[in-house]
């Protein structure tokens, strides 16, 4: 719709005087076509500023923590009674586990500076923060399973007594760190139990069911039609083997 101001001329000075007109009316026209334009790519692209300064604000809030090494320290006998009048705590002294804590802290230093990087969850609705975490939770669990087998390799042990210990504690100790500190800062046990029952539902359904899943599409496929004698001279042998059994993806029990 169009909008309009008035401009009105009164009590002129410096020796000025106002003529027969000295009201005017301004008429600011509306263009309906460009005003239709700007609110349609306003919604294609969800442009709220200020959703902006809060995901830019909470960046630099990952990244200044990521590099942030708090020393943990020892609480005194006047800490433990309260704090002193006037309402301001002793200081305390550092802990003797502060070395260790500063090399545990540099250590993980790449690790936190690299997660950091992970858009916060005000970015695209929370969706680039959850798939850039299941990209980085992927890569990381492949880089444990890979020096797992290394050092099972190295060792001299058997690949399932290396699933059952260094795999399976390299990928089930972060769920339990953060079990824990869901626990420590959460008023209830939802979160806790939540990761928990996720992460192992999570473990159970697609670490099982995506690698049967691409292994049954590759063999419907005729990629793996063309490879269909090569695959009957490996089970040939096998008591369950039939020449009248269709190609499958095949785990030999026996073995974890």
């Amino acid at each position: 719709a169009d909008e309009s101001f008035a401009v009105v001329l009164d009590e002129p000075g410096g020796g000025a005087s106002l003529g027969e007109i000295g009201r005017a009316v301004v008429v600011i026209e509306s263009d309906d076509e460009r005003r239709a334009l700007v609110k349609q790519v306003a919604s294609l692209m969800s442009l709220n500023v200020d959703a902006m300064q809060l995901a830019g604000a909470s960046w630099r809030e990952q990244l200044a923590e990521a590099v942030t090494f708090e020393p943990p320290r020892q609480a005194t006998a006047r800490a433990l009674d309260g704090p002193l009048l006037g309402g301001a705590s002793p200081p305390a002294a550092l802990s003797l586990s502060c070395p260790f804590a500063f090399a545990g802290f540099a250590l993980a230093l790449p690790w936190r500076l690299l997660f950091a990087l992970t858009p916060p969850p005000r970015v695209a609705g929370g969706w680039a923060c959850f798939f850039v975490a299941l990209v980085g939770i992927g890569v990381i669990t492949a880089l444990v399973g890979d020096l797992a087998a290394h050092m099972g390799c190295c060792l001299g042990m058997k690949p399932a007594v290396t699933a059952i210990t260094f795999v399976a504690l390299g990928t089930s100790l972060p769920d339990t760190f953060a079990s824990r500190t869901a626990a420590v800062k959460e008023r209830h046990a939802d979160s806790s139990i939540g990761n928990i029952t996720g992460s192992n539902s999570v473990n159970v359904f697609l670490g099982l069911g995506l690698p049967w899943l691409a292994a049954a599409l590759f063999w419907a496929s005729p990629r793996g039609a063309a490879q269909e004698a090569s695959w009957r001279d490996r089970y040939r042998g096998e008591a369950w083997y039939s020449e009248a059994m269709p190609v499958a993806f095949v785990v030999a029990k026996g073995d974890l």
